[in-house]
């Protein structure tokens, strides 16, 4: 009671006024009804206070928290945001203070069902009392996409700072959400939420062009709920900022696989997008194969390109574990390229710092790897023999012309030394089953490898003629014939 009392008498008058115009527009047909309550309508955003049990952590500090926060949100984030601030409920509390980064959409499911029908936003509010000062960490559920933002934290050995803290870390926490309308190729149509009461280009509802988004689509039941496991987000993908007007925003997609932006939007499938926003500066980057046993990729080529400039610069290489570090640096979105022996095998856009860890599953290329290595070498070979074998056939012919018939015997004899055809033949014939699949998650590598030995016998075709050595023999019986 103490904090929704709190709440009741920092009422906003701003946000009323606009919230009375809301339901003048939402009198409209539904879709415009829809999209004006999308528009015109506040942030509601629900946060639940925890506290860790240190005595120093107090009910007044709990009234002092909700009021800064209700007032700041008045100033900072003006009419696009409707915060209230209370106690998190007791089955919740003790994970929510303590173990803040850990607690799962199903436990909010489980205290805060309803709550993640109306809100737009639930924030977890931790407040911790250590020897060395006090933590305050604020954490983002969305309840359009049930997803978690990055866990932010705040620290102060000064217990008067702490409501001011929290202020900062719920403002940190927080995500823009944007809605999408249309998608045509990379071109992706978006309306912000809030956005027709945006006033303030820097306030924390605001997009700015060098936000990145993260798409997110939803699918739910009859009833309008997501189903299990109908939360997905788009794998490998984000969108830029290209045009910003008013709520509308139009931004480009780039993704590293087959996207699921191009589904069609509907009652059941809800399309999203979640400002990016990365707390860290790096992220380890895992490559592994794909499969039910997954191996991590060592010595693998990583590469990145800017796609505001075009420009790529090398990252670095896998280690043993597969693993890589990717730095932000200047560069919030990175489309990074996988490479192995020169070829592509992966483009993987990603935001440097969004998250600690991100796994890839890579096709594994070491098979091709080696047996490209084995083809060049096998060619190269080829290509030895050949020159020899010319160069044989030069100075037999040169001593046939000089009528020295003995040293272009011993040429000759010399030149049936040298492997043949058939030879090369059956070394490629008895290798081609080591670098054979049948696996159709293959077919790909396996069409690569299959070219290159078909490549390589009409090489053996083209350039080692097996009747060489005997026309060789009859130009030097014609050459000894009297007359």
């Amino acid at each position: 009671m103490v904090m929704a009392t709190a709440l009741t008498q920092h009422a906003r008058p701003l946000a009323a006024g606009l919230l009375a115009v809301v339901g003048l527009l939402a009198a409209g047909p539904g879709p415009a009804r829809a999209q004006s309550t999308w528009q015109y309508s506040p942030y509601r955003i629900r946060v639940w206070l925890a506290f860790d049990g240190s005595p120093e952590l107090t009910a007044p500090l709990a009234e002092t928290i909700a009021t800064t926060i209700a007032d700041r949100a008045q100033t900072v984030a003006q009419a696009t945001w409707d915060v209230r601030t209370e106690l998190c409920p007791l089955p919740l509390r003790t994970d929510a203070a303590i173990r803040t980064k850990d607690v799962t959409v199903e436990q909010m499911l489980q205290v805060a069902d309803q709550r993640l029908r109306i809100d737009d936003k639930l924030v977890l509010l931790s407040v911790r009392a250590f020897p060395s000062g006090y933590r305050v960490a604020a954490r983002e559920l969305d309840c359009h996409t049930r997803t978690w933002q990055p866990l932010v934290q705040h620290e102060t050995v000064q217990s008067g700072r702490i409501a001011e803290l929290a202020f900062s870390a719920v403002t940190d926490a927080f995500r823009p959400l944007l809605r999408i309308d249309n998608v045509k190729g990379r071109e992706v149509a978006l309306r912000v939420r809030a956005g027709g009461l945006i006033v303030d280009p820097a306030g924390p509802a605001s997009i700015v062009e060098s936000d990145i988004l993260l798409p997110v689509l939803r699918r739910n039941d009859r009833l309008g709920e997501p189903l299990k496991d109908g939360i997905l987000v788009a794998p490998w993908t984000f969108l830029t900022v290209q045009q910003h007007e008013g709520s509308s925003l139009l931004a480009q997609a780039h993704s590293g696989q087959y996207s699921v932006l191009g589904i069609r939007a509907s009652s059941r499938v809800q399309k999203f997008a979640l400002v990016a926003r990365a707390p860290g500066e790096s992220s380890d980057l895992r490559l592994v194969t794909r499969g039910d046993n997954p191996q991590p990729l060592s010595g693998y080529e990583i590469h990145s390109k800017d796609p505001r400039t075009d420009e790529t610069t090398p990252v670095g290489a896998t280690d043993w574990r597969g693993m890589l570090t990717v730095q932000r640096g200047d560069k919030p979105l990175q489309i990074l390229y996988v490479r192995n022996g020169g070829l592509l095998l992966a483009r993987l856009p990603m935001v440097p710092g969004l998250e600690p860890v991100l796994t890839a599953e890579i096709r594994n290329d070491d098979r091709r790897l080696e047996a490209e290595g084995f083809i060049k070498g096998l060619q190269g070979t080829i290509m030895d023999l050949v020159a020899r074998r010319q160069l044989y056939i030069t100075r037999f012919r040169r001593h046939v012309q000089a009528k020295e018939f003995d040293r272009a015997k011993a040429l000759l004899e010399e030149f049936g030394t040298l492997r043949t055809r058939s030879d090369l033949a059956r070394e490629l014939l008895q290798q081609r089953p080591r670098f054979a699949s049948t696996d159709l998650r293959d077919r790909l590598e396996q069409a690569k490898i299959d070219k290159m030995f078909t490549d390589t016998q009409q090489l053996l075709t083209r350039f080692l003629d097996p009747g060489t050595a005997a026309e060789l023999a009859a130009e030097l019986e014609q050459a000894r014939q009297p007359g």
